[in-house]
C-alpha cells in the first residue's frame, strides 16, 4: 500500500508547489501600489482550480486506499484522517516558514 500512498504524495507535492506559487502571485498583486483587480480575479480563479484539484486528489487517495483495507480499518482511517491532515499541515507550515525565514536572511 505504501507505493499507492507515495504516488499520491508526489502528486500532492506538485499541487502544493503550484498553490504556493499562485498565492505568492496573489500576495504580490495585493501588495502592489495599485492592485489590478482583473489579475487578482484571474489569480483567484487559478487558486480555486488548484484547491478543487487538491480536494479531488485527496478523495481519490482515500477511495484507492480503502480498496486495500478491511471495513474496520477503513473506519479507523476515516476517523483519523482529519487529525493526520491537520498535523501534517502544521508540519508543512512550519517547514515553509523556516524556509522563508532562511531565504529572507540570505
Amino acid at each position: 500500500m505504501l507505493p499507492i500512498i507515495a504516488g499520491y504524495d508526489e502528486r500532492e507535492v506538485v499541487i502544493g508547489s503550484q498553490q504556493r506559487c499562485i498565492i505568492r502571485t496573489l500576495r504580490a498583486e495585493l501588495d502592489a501600489q495599485r492592485p489590478n483587480e482583473s489579475r487578482i480575479a484571474t489569480t483567484l480563479d487559478h487558486l480555486m482550480v488548484i484547491r478543487r484539484r487538491r480536494h479531488a486528489l485527496r478523495q481519490e487517495r482515500i477511495e484507492d486506499v480503502r480498496k486495500h483495507l478491511a471495513p474496520v480499518q477503513q473506519a479507523k482511517l476515516l476517523l483519523m484522517l482529519p487529525r493526520l491532515e491537520r498535523d501534517l499541515a502544521r508540519v508543512i507550515g512550519s517547514i515553509a516558514a523556516d524556509c522563508e525565514g532562511a531565504s529572507s536572511s540570505d
